[in-house]
């Protein structure tokens, strides 16, 4: 395990949190998730109440590869959708913004940060900032509960939407499953700022898409 961690960067105490990090979530069989693909879906009501399905493909590789693509389903027709790929932006804050993206994804999975590159600094008992060498501006900082089970992880990201650049967060929830032989959250919470967090299920990995 000390040889798996030893390509990360930082102060003693961030290296420990990082190593009980990974030792809660993986026990001593980490995997190094250089590329990791998801499949997401949540629900919600829209016009009349109607039950919208909305299914996500989640994926990224190091170092620089992110796509989030949705599908919009609704009694099981696509009725449409939206697909965001860092190597297909050309706006720069765009591009930036879902570069932190892909960071956040990295860090929720813990094993990236271990590689070499990647920086940790202690900025709380249970909370650690990573940072990689490739974007020096793009910090995450993970907090961890008692059991040092990742409770979120945060970055700062510009929102096209309103111009904004805002705190998002994502968030481990309904305990762990096992998905192609990797140890993942049931369902991950997505929030920009202070407003309501979008719950999504996590249905499916792909370690080496």
């Amino acid at each position: 395990m000390s040889f798996f961690l030893s390509l990360a960067r930082g102060d003693f105490e961030a290296r420990n949190l990082l190593k009980e990090a990974v030792l809660a979530r993986y026990a001593a069989r980490p995997v190094p998730l250089e590329r990791l693909k998801l499949t997401l879906k949540r629900r919600k009501r829209i016009l009349f109440g109607l039950p919208l399905e909305i299914a996500v493909e989640a994926a990224y590789a190091e170092p620089d590869q992110w796509s989030w693509r949705e599908r919009h389903k609704l009694f099981g027709v696509v009725i449409g959708g939206q697909r965001e790929a860092l190597a297909e932006q050309t706006d720069p804050a765009l591009r930036e913004s879902l570069h932190r993206q892909q960071w956040a994804f990295r860090a929720l999975m813990l094993t990236p940060l271990t590689r070499e590159g990647v920086t940790v600094r202690a900025v709380a008992e249970r909370a650690f900032q990573a940072v990689h060498d490739d974007q020096p501006e793009a910090i995450a900082t993970i907090y961890l509960k008692p059991d040092y089970n990742v409770a979120a992880v945060e970055i700062e990201r510009y929102r096209a939407a309103d111009k904004r650049r805002l705190p998002y967060t994502l968030r481990p929830e309904g305990g762990y499953q096992t998905l192609d032989g990797i140890n993942l959250p049931a369902q991950i919470a997505e929030q920009w700022g202070s407003e309501p967090s979008l719950l999504y299920a996590v249905k499916a990995a792909q370690a080496d898409w």
